[in-house]
């Protein structure tokens, strides 16, 4: 996929007209698609051939808006980069008859059927199962559902889905239990995911029954559940909890309805706060106060949310219900730069972070606002800064609970007692059974242990000590993820640089071997790069993104590795297969460019 976006970026000198570009991937190749956006209808010109086994030119100058010069860096082909491991699995993919088409040619092969093709029927599944429920139907312009009961013969027609959805995941682990899905790469966390996302979504259709059903079959591995856990123990009593994606959403989840663990606390996803039914939903069956509901959310939702830099405080209840009481003809909304947000007893001001805001952040304000004796914790500190709440937070643990006022020190006591927690279950077996999502975990751990204030020295000295003890480097090597060597190494290196010189030290035989056998035929390539980037932080001592604001000094002793790197960066580099990925040829050039300001030269 990125050889086919790096050509249509060297050949699209300008921006769609009232249309968006897109990809399509098909059995007859790889399309350019444009989407209308006054029309709803979407055009395609073929842009790679098989026959050809190569790209073919294409004319789209109908389609385009000769007054705009596109950039290369235009957001449309970036983010359907983010897409490039989902195209490069799928069949086929990217436009609106992908699942019924792969579909269609797997079950060709039946019944020899490999455990990818088991995971792309799963997948196309349950993107057919999505268009049930929502009650999408093809050349007929999409209205959003809400939380509503709907038609029988639909819920069967869902349920008949989602049921061999499942059968397909439960395949592939009889087959495989080391099978390692797309994106989620540890199977049992995906097919838990998997059942909650469907008692989810039969909640929203009001199907309690079959919902319970699904629940029963949902399992998450004890680390999973004690992961879990350990977020909801540091949130205070009936408070919310905003989190972000699948896997620190759907366990908690799980250990809630189906362990009877702090049950209390209101869980919020604020990736499905854009929706209508999960915002209604939620507001239904948590008894909460809110101005948006889903009979006025349309107003947010239907239009972008542009900030208005340089406008007055106003305060968000009031300017909120005014928004959606209006109706005005334009396709865009200018929203104030501030607002004033009665809080725990004091005003607090929120100031928007970016160009643009979310609606979803509209949906969380809201909460704040007409939930005033509240507390809010927060899965993220980034949903805290995309507020405009930078510093109006404690640790807590695996969390950030929200302050009504901005504070200098972010621990308290009971930041510490939290930390303990964490660092209890804190092992290198606990982080291997944790697989990827160990990162989130560990990095929360030793994010909240360097930043504890001075007056806690003691009590970060003594966790600092027991870390080292419960997670030995050797068996952080021994894991093989180089994400999470980088994290505990930038603990070390800001609290005790000798550890940092030892765990560079023993690091060092596995991290040569790894670059030694990077190459650009790698199925795995992406995360080839990941992991000398991830290298080079670690032994540099410094992100490249942030190594032009900070004077590095190497020591001899680390100079072999990023030596290492230089040399096979150069090498990639020479490589023509680069030319052809343009995404990958920046991030050589950025570690190139790191790399040379670096003085390596061997004393």
């Amino acid at each position: 996929m990125e050889e086919v976006l790096t050509f249509l970026n060297q050949q699209l000198e300008y921006e769609c007209n009232d249309c968006a570009y897109g990809v399509a991937k098909k059995q007859t190749g790889y399309y350019l698609t444009m989407y209308n956006y006054s029309t709803k209808k979407t055009e395609e010109v073929p842009i790679w051939k098989p026959e050809l086994n190569g790209f073919t030119a294409f004319d789209i100058d109908d389609y385009v808006d000769l007054t705009k010069v596109r950039s290369a860096n235009s957001s449309d082909l970036n983010n359907l980069y983010n897409f490039r491991a989902k195209y490069d699995f799928m069949l086929v993919f990217g436009y609106e008859e992908w699942a019924a088409d792969a579909i269609k040619i797997i079950s060709s092969y039946a019944p020899f059927l490999s455990n990818e093709d088991r995971e792309i029927m799963a997948r196309a599944n349950g993107d057919l199962a999505l268009n049930i429920i929502e009650n999408r139907i093809s050349g007929k312009e999409f209205l959003p559902r809400k939380y509503a009961k709907i038609k029988q013969e639909r819920v069967d027609l869902f349920m008949d889905k989602i049921n061999l959805i499942m059968d397909f995941w439960t395949e592939i682990k009889k087959d495989d239990e080391s099978y390692r899905p797309l994106i989620i790469s540890e199977l049992n966390l995906k097919i838990g995911n998997e059942y909650m996302h469907y008692y989810n979504l039969l909640i929203s259709i009001k199907e309690e029954k079959l919902a319970d059903d699904f629940l029963k079959r949902a399992y998450f591995s004890p680390s999973q559940v004690q992961s879990a856990k350990n977020l909801l123990y540091g949130c205070p009593e009936k408070s919310f909890l905003f989190t972000q994606g699948d896997s620190d959403t759907f366990p908690l989840w799980y250990v809630q309805k189906k362990l009877d663990y702090r049950k209390d606390v209101i869980v919020l996803n604020t990736s499905l706060l854009y929706t209508h039914w999960y915002v209604q939903m939620n507001k239904e069956r948590r008894q909460y106060t809110s101005i948006i509901d889903q009979k006025n959310y349309g107003k947010l939702l239907n239009k972008g949310q542009y900030i208005d830099r340089g406008s007055q405080v106003e305060p968000f209840s009031q300017w909120l219900t005014n928004k959606l009481t209006l109706t005005d003809s334009l396709s865009y909304s200018l929203v104030p730069e501030s607002f004033m947000i009665p809080f725990q007893g004091s005003n607090l001001e929120i100031k928007l972070k970016g160009p643009s805001v979310g609606q979803n952040a509209f949906v969380m304000l809201d909460l704040i606002a007409s939930n005033p004796d509240r507390e809010f914790n927060f899965a993220s500190p980034f949903q805290l800064y995309s507020l405009g709440l930078v510093n109006n937070y404690l640790s807590r643990g695996k969390s950030f609970l929200m302050t009504n006022t901005p504070i200098s020190q972010h621990s308290d006591q009971e930041s510490i007692d939290l930390l303990d927690n964490l660092l209890f279950y804190m092992d290198y077996k606990y982080l291997a059974s944790l697989n990827n999502t160990a990162s989130s975990e560990l990095n929360l751990l030793t994010y909240g242990i360097a930043e504890l204030a001075n007056t806690f020295d003691t009590d970060r000295e003594r966790m600092l000590q027991k870390f080292i003890k419960q997670v030995p480097t050797s068996s952080l090597i021994e894991i093989g993820n180089f994400g999470h060597l980088e994290i505990v190494n930038s603990l070390y290196a800001d609290q005790l640089p000798y550890q940092s010189q030892l765990l560079k030290k023993e690091l060092k035989t596995a991290a040569l071997d790894r670059i030694k056998k990077i190459t650009s035929l790698n199925k795995t390539f992406d995360q080839d790069i990941s992991d000398m980037e991830e290298l080079f932080s670690i032994y540099a001592g410094v992100r490249i993104q942030w190594l032009q604001y900070e004077e590095v000094v190497i020591k001899n002793a680390d100079k072999d590795v990023l030596i290492a790197i230089k040399e096979k960066v150069d090498s990639l580099q020479e490589n023509p297969v680069m030319l052809q990925r343009e995404w990958t040829h920046l991030k050589l050039v950025a570690m190139k460019v790191a790399l040379d300001g670096l003085d390596l030269s061997q004393e």
